[in-house]
């Protein structure tokens, strides 16, 4: 699947991220959500079927990756749909919009200590599209937003699920990405 990403995931850019989700810094919001936005950008300008979708009047919808329901409740909200209304709103407004399709169907562990193939089985078959947004994939473009790409485990997850529910083109959208995606 196709991926963009703003950077790399080091230095400033990893403790931004970091302050942002688990240390309740709203003031490094803007600052991450320009970093989505241009790779957001990209990836509307390079990718043939993003394009065709937003200009032939169909439209693109923005997916973002759903916090898990124990962080969301601890941080008391989902730090990446706010990111993500703040990139569409930048870049697309007029043809794209943000779509919260995705829930979690079961709880999965802390991806954080995990290596590829065990964030990979962590995840297996862990997201859906919900039944409300189902008829809004159902053929369309969507773009995954997630904040960090490490291994593409939680894209590739989001993706399946997406295309699963009918989506007709996936790709993937990031703040950063490990050196190694």
């Amino acid at each position: 699947m196709p991926l963009w990403a703003a950077t790399t995931f080091d230095g400033p850019v990893r403790a931004a991220v970091t302050a942002a989700k688990d240390g309740g810094r709203s003031d490094v919001r803007p600052v991450l959500a320009a970093l989505l936005a241009t790779a957001l950008g990209r990836a509307l300008a390079e990718d043939e079927r993003l394009r065709a979708a937003r200009h032939g009047g169909v439209g693109v919808l923005a997916v973002p990756v759903p916090t898990a329901r124990g962080a969301r409740r601890r941080r008391g909200e989902d730090p990446l749909a706010v990111l993500a209304a703040s990139a569409v709103r930048s870049v697309d407004p007029g043809s794209m919009r943000v779509l919260g399709a995705l829930r979690h169907t079961r709880a999965v562990r802390d991806q954080a200590r995990l290596g590829a193939a065990a964030r990979a089985a962590n995840l297996a078959g862990a997201l859906e599209v919900r039944p409300a947004a189902a008829g809004s994939v159902r053929g369309r473009c969507c773009v995954v937003l997630d904040d960090v790409v490490t291994t593409g485990a939680t894209v590739a997850e989001a993706a399946r699920a997406l295309r699963r529910a009918g989506a007709a083109h996936v790709v993937a959208v990031a703040v950063a990405r490990t050196p190694r995606v």
